[in-house]
């Protein structure tokens, strides 16, 4: 153990990390930040000179939000792992910023008893049947992003030139930071033989009420404007859905939108023969 002489008290230490005597114990308690002794009479706590470091990257970390378990994954971590920890974190932090900007505008338009401008211009189609290739996981809103662009991924690897047309998603039930959906990605493919790492099944054709999103409309939360246009068409018009509404995802030219697709029940479907 080093000399006595070394150890700087928890208060001098405080000062040094920019961490409060609240913090300092409380980060002992939960094994984040021991002290190198603790005077067994007074209870006293004592730092070393080398774990300055660990303590001003707690009080950085936890100056950008993250939470204790996040910090303790990092500190446990190579440099090079931590790195992209931190970078993984900043990206996560920079989506959740943007997408509360995006809430916070609704909010206040509300409070202005403003109308959410839900534009959007509904009409029918039939939609053809067609075999499909997907990839299903229950996920929560801050794990959707990685979810589709890793099915996406493995699904081009999986299928090269059976792919059929523009890949879209199915959510099977809410996906929010409380709810997990399930949430499908899937892609209309040729042939009906197996897909490596997926399932295969065929999608019957249906009636369905279609909105076109444009860019500009494609992000959260705003495109739910798009599939509340589409329920309240089905309202309006006295039908019932018969499957989850589809969001396909399109790109042309670098542009993408998106299509939200609402399948439902004909006036003659299910009707006793």
């Amino acid at each position: 153990m080093e000399s006595r002489n070394a150890f700087i008290p928890i208060g001098a230490f405080a000062a040094r990390t920019r961490l409060s005597l609240k913090a300092l114990r409380l980060y002992d308690k939960l094994d984040l930040l021991k002290p190198i002794h603790t005077d067994p009479d007074s209870g006293y706590r004592y730092y070393s000179p080398e774990q300055e470091k660990e303590a001003k990257l707690i009080f950085l970390m936890r100056r950008m939000e993250m939470p204790l378990v996040e910090i303790r994954n990092v500190l446990q971590a190579t440099d090079s792992e931590a790195s992209d920890m931190l970078q993984e974190y900043q990206r996560d932090f920079q989506c959740r910023f943007e997408r509360n900007r995006r809430l916070l505008g609704d909010l206040l338009a509300l409070l202005r008893n403003e109308e959410l401008q839900m534009n959007f211009e509904v009409r029918t189609e039939r939609v053809p049947a067609q075999t499909i290739a997907s990839i299903e996981k229950r996920v929560r809103i801050g794990e959707l992003e990685d979810h589709i662009h890793q099915s996406i991924g493995k699904l081009q690897s999986s299928l090269g030139d059976r792919i059929a047309g523009s890949f879209f998603g199915i959510y099977h039930g809410e996906v929010s930071e409380e709810n997990d959906g399930p949430m499908e990605v899937a892609v209309p493919i040729r042939g009906d033989g197996p897909v490596d790492g997926a399932t295969v099944r065929h999608l019957e054709a249906t009636d369905a009420a279609v909105v076109e999103v444009p860019p500009d409309q494609c992000h959260f939360p705003a495109i739910l404007g798009a599939y509340e246009a589409a329920c309240q068409w089905l309202r309006d018009n006295g039908k019932s859905a018969s499957e989850p509404p589809r969001e396909i995802w399109n790109c042309d030219g670098g542009e993408m939108w998106m299509t939200v697709v609402s399948p439902y029940r004909r006036s003659d479907e299910g009707a006793e023969s």
